[in-house]
């Protein structure tokens, strides 16, 4: 295992893409890459992300939980094609505004809900067995 320093830099991979996220160019490298903007960050396709929605059975009553959800697109494309509620949470700040900013534009605002904070934390202090 490797020791940190006390004293050695913060490192934040994920800061300058969710800050810049909603732009314009940000959307158009994903429409070019994935076909579909559907606000990804990783590698899944929309195409790929229906087939996971249909394995999973979601229907409107289903609650659905995302852990590290980033931006939300993935998220927020759950709770609009089955219709289901979601609650998305993620350690960086800029990703849960990204979040909250399109749930409200896309009129989502009472079936997703975005909360910042650190899910890695309870196992800091009690890791699993």
């Amino acid at each position: 295992m490797i020791e940190m320093s006390e004293n050695a830099p913060e490192v934040d991979p994920y800061g300058s893409q969710y800050s810049n996220f909603a732009t314009e160019l940000y959307a158009d490298i994903r429409d070019a890459t994935y076909d579909e903007d559907i606000g990804q960050n990783g590698w899944l396709t929309a195409t790929e992300q229906d087939l996971l929605i249909k394995w999973l059975a979601l229907e409107p009553a289903a609650r659905l939980l995302d852990v590290a959800c980033g931006s939300g697109g993935p998220t927020l494309r759950i709770a609009e094609v089955p219709g289901c509620r979601v609650e998305g949470v993620d350690i960086h700040a800029d990703a849960i505004r990204t979040a909250q900013q399109t749930a409200a534009e896309r009129g989502l605002g009472a079936r997703a809900t975005f909360h910042q904070t650190d899910a890695s934390a309870a196992y800091r202090h009690d890791p699993p067995l």
